[in-house]
């Protein structure tokens, strides 16, 4: 049976971090992110190399290994994926200088559930692949000056990764390769590799987008709802959507100000967003502004499309609102 070392670099294998972030400016997540654009077909290949030292106890092992994950897809939520993976593990210094610790593979050739993120903030377009499935590790573990080793189960290999085409954002078709935004197999330091390390992370991609019907659809941006959370907070949501489906926004911006309170200011910043949800947030001194009537509006921009929603509303005591002109305030608690 396997050690606590080898517990631990199982436990290491099967750490995975998503390449999907909450931003200030926006929130990006899986579900129907390219919808209702379309789908992009085609074949996206990661590549990873990596030749480590790594010190956990105060004893040194090497660490060098590879992986491949070729992802062809057929469907906008299937895939066809062909996965090779394989680390050895060796003692440096001592007796074992150089003898195998632990040896753990992988291979999948069959096809499963594939989810993919678009998001268009920036240059080109960042995608996040979620594939659906994680293949299975076999574990070897070799007790120093034995060749014979435990076998056993080492846990499951998971493949979320993120990388950035260059295309412009009206592109069809896109082609190239490049980085990914973090490693994937070898572990997550900071985003970068451990000091002396020799570590590759690449990926290649050939899609071409197939579009969905609903993308001759007008953009519709619903009306706004106003929540108030909190006593200093107040919420404006609405849903954003084309042909029926979900739509991500280019950009939210919000502004907010008290006409009866000039030394408030007219105050603007970035907004929230989602793919079928656009949000601001506005902030104030409950206290103060308590009893007064604050204006604020919501600027939305969907590649040419811009919308400007308008509205006032009073602030109670505590988390009331009143009077709202432009919006609606939501009666749910």
């Amino acid at each position: 049976m396997p050690d606590l070392r080898a517990r631990e670099l199982i436990a290491r294998i099967g750490v995975v971090v998503a390449g999907v972030a909450l931003l200030l400016g926006g929130i990006a997540g899986p579900s129907n992110a390219e919808l209702p654009r379309g789908w992009w077909k085609g074949t996206i290949v990661l590549e990873e190399r990596w030749d480590q030292v790594v010190d956990n106890t105060g004893v040194k092992f090497s660490e060098k290994g590879s992986a491949t994950v070729r992802i062809t897809r057929t469907a906008p939520g299937t895939a066809a994926y062909e996965v090779t993976y394989r680390q050895e593990t060796r003692w440096m210094g001592g007796d074992c200088a150089g003898a195998l610790r632990y040896v753990n593979s992988a291979s999948f050739d069959k096809s499963g559930p594939l989810d993919v993120s678009v998001s268009d903030r920036g240059a080109g377009a960042q995608f996040t692949v979620f594939p659906g499935v994680e293949p299975s590790i076999a574990a070897e573990y070799y007790e120093c000056g034995l060749n014979v080793p435990d076998r056993y189960d080492g846990g499951t290999l998971g493949i979320t990764f993120t990388f950035r085409s260059t295309q412009p954002d009206g592109a069809t078709s896109r082609q190239g390769s490049g980085p990914t935004d973090r490693p994937v197999f070898y572990g997550n330091f900071g985003g970068k590799p451990r000091a002396g390390s020799v570590n590759t992370s690449r990926v290649t991609w050939d899609l071409k987008l197939v579009p969905s019907p609903a993308s001759s659809k007008p953009v519709k941006l619903g009306a706004l709802t106003l929540t108030r959370p909190r006593p200093s907070f107040v919420y404006a949501e609405a849903p954003l959507t084309q042909g029926g489906q979900p739509l991500s926004a280019k950009g939210v911006t919000c502004t907010q100000s008290f006409p009866s309170e000039p030394a408030f200011g007219n105050r603007e910043g970035p907004g929230q967003w989602w793919p079928g949800t656009v949000r601001c947030a506005y902030a104030f001194n409950n206290k103060r502004y308590e009893g007064k009537t604050m204006a604020a509006s919501m600027r939305v921009n969907v590649g040419t499309t811009r919308f400007v929603r308008k509205f006032t509303v009073r602030i109670g005591s505590g988390t009331s609102l009143s009077a709202a002109k432009g919006a609606v305030v939501s009666t749910k608690p």
